[in-house]
């Protein structure tokens, strides 16, 4: 005879987000949401930071890179990610996408984590153009920093973060 307990907690779990919506209308959810726009332009080798509001709610940030030539980059000039940062710490979780589609994860919890969220591949990973990464000046905690690699990017690159809390 077989065991049904793990698909019957999935049911009742499914049953309570399905309550959980009837309760709490989308439109009541999304309607509280803020939009901040930037539009920055960083040069070969350079970076730029911006704060991450503190919101206590995960951040949703789309950031887009040109190079104002006309082109486009392959396989895309976007780089997306979700971030969460604790009001007390200042501390980071993020999931990020890079333009290629793979992804990157990762904590300020641990010491030593790798601080990079997203990136911008040249042509395919790991050919990379730019970066979205944690800031790593202390003294202004919560800031993220775009990054244009002076190796692969020979133009001003410009960029719109859109974040969505």
């Amino acid at each position: 005879m077989k065991k049904t307990v793990f698909p019957l907690m999935l049911g009742v779990t499914g049953l309570l987000g399905v309550a959980g919506l009837l309760v709490h209308p989308p439109q009541r959810v999304f309607g509280n949401t803020d939009q901040r726009v930037w539009r920055l332009s960083v040069a070969p080798g350079g970076s730029a930071t911006f704060p991450l509001p503190v919101a206590q709610v995960p951040v949703h940030i789309a950031v887009s890179f040109s190079l104002l030539n006309g082109g486009t980059q392959v396989p895309s000039e976007i780089m997306y990610a979700v971030v969460n940062q604790d009001e007390k710490s200042s501390k980071f979780s993020w999931v990020g996408t890079n333009n290629d589609g793979s992804v990157q994860v990762g904590t300020s919890n641990r010491s030593g984590s790798n601080p990079l969220i997203a990136r911008i591949c040249g042509g395919g990973c790991p050919t990379t153009n730019a970066t979205l990464e944690v800031g790593s000046d202390q003294t202004v905690p919560g800031t993220l920093k775009l990054t244009v690699n002076r190796a692969t990017v020979s133009r001003t690159a410009t960029f719109v973060v859109t974040m969505l809390y």
